[in-house]
């Protein structure tokens, strides 16, 4: 089978729940900077206790998912590929918290947002929900149900899910009166076409004459995530994560405590380290292909793609023909074969100037390449090197 084919029928068989046995991975860095830990080697750790912090005080606590001790704070690199330290924590035994709902109707506005910092919530873009809502002044919100990453295939499991998005949705009308809802979801919005920017969506759901700052713009699983949290008290440890792949004997919506490394992942759904070629974190697209199965579930991970080595095989590369492929490709109207070119002969203001910092790193570019080339992969090394 291809690797097109196999993203492209990429289907969910069931719902699992890991929690971890081994070690735990938590990454200091990734959504912010500043980022310290407030824990040592041999400390004890309990169930979301805080770990680590940014200097700002509206920013999120990083949190342990579980009960153990910590082993060592190491460098090393997330699953965004990006250097970060990290607290490793050896896992004991398991305990169960005691859920209660919180009570939003007893709390103010300033309280509830207090709560949401405090859960450790992000949104899909990786920004704090607090920091989010408290600058959102509008009254419309916009759900988005679909992806076009055809492995981060959870929606349909996600829609049933419905006293935690009703939850979710009972906190922000508590916090924005009189709030405007509809939902993007893959029957509205065809999966085919070019990727759509925020403000096309706003405009396509809203109107043109509504402005962007005036919707706020959420996932789904962002929702659950949300709703989760106010009905049991608890602080945001779980992911919701499509594994699938080649490599593993099915495809599964995994709910895994966050800090679970990928190899404690493939382990547990009985796949084959030894047949194992390739590992990304994300979209299929987009995704960010991994250095060792040593890498830990962190928010917004979504999915992960397991490879074998056949499937994972890399395809050889050809030099370019110009058939503007990439070009018609490119949702921002970029070059992105000249783009290429450009960095890889030092000219990075040149990069700059034909756009090579607007690139949103969508993949279209090597995915439409009858020539194979990574063009996507050569443009983002380009934009972390070049500020």
């Amino acid at each position: 089978m291809s690797l097109f084919n196999l993203i492209k029928e990429t289907k969910i068989s069931k719902e699992e729940s890991l929690y971890p046995t081994k070690q735990c991975v938590f990454y200091l860095e990734g959504k912010g900077v500043n980022t310290t830990a407030l824990v040592k080697k041999g400390d004890e750790v309990v169930v979301g206790s805080v770990i680590g912090k940014e200097k700002e005080d509206l920013s999120i606590p990083v949190l342990s998912s579980v009960n153990g001790s910590v082993v060592e704070i190491r460098d090393t690199y997330n699953t965004d590929g990006k250097k970060s330290k990290a607290v490793v924590v050896e896992v004991k035994e398991k305990t169960t918290l005691e859920e209660k709902e919180v009570n939003i109707n007893s709390l103010s506005k300033e309280e509830i947002l207090n709560k949401i910092q405090e859960f450790g919530l992000l949104d899909e873009a990786g920004v704090p929900l607090s920091l989010k809502y408290r600058a959102f002044s509008g009254n419309k919100l916009l759900v988005k149900s679909f992806s076009y990453e055809s492995n981060i295939a959870y929606y349909d499991l996600l829609n049933a899910k419905e006293k935690e998005i009703n939850k979710a949705l009972e906190v922000l009308n508590k916090l924005f009166v009189s709030l405007e809802i509809k939902k993007a979801d893959s029957k509205s919005v065809s999966k085919k076409t070019i990727e759509l920017k925020r403000e096309e969506l706003i405009s396509k759901f809203f109107g043109k004459d509504v402005k962007n700052e005036d919707v706020i713009v959420e996932d789904i699983l962002t929702l659950v995530y949300l709703g989760e949290c106010f009905l049991s008290g608890q602080p945001h440890l779980d992911e919701y994560v499509v594994v699938s792949g080649s490599a593993i004997k099915e495809n599964v919506l995994l709910k895994v405590k966050l800090g679970t490394t990928l190899d404690e992942v493939l382990e547990t759904l009985g796949g084959n380290k030894e047949e194992l070629g390739k590992v990304v974190v994300g979209g299929a697209l987009r995704g960010v292909p991994q250095f060792s199965e040593d890498s830990a579930i962190s928010y917004n991970a979504k999915a992960i793609l397991f490879l074998n080595t056949k499937d994972s095989t890399k395809a050889t590369e050809s030099p370019c023909i110009r058939c503007a492929k990439c070009l018609r490709a490119c949702p921002e109207g970029l070059n992105p074969i000249k783009l290429m070119e450009l960095w890889e002969r030092g000219e990075k203001e040149e990069f700059l100037k034909f756009g090579g910092n607007k690139c949103i790193e969508c993949g279209l570019c090597s995915y439409v390449c009858p020539s194979k080339i990574e063009v996507a992969n050569k443009i983002v090394t380009a934009k972390a090197f070049i500020k």
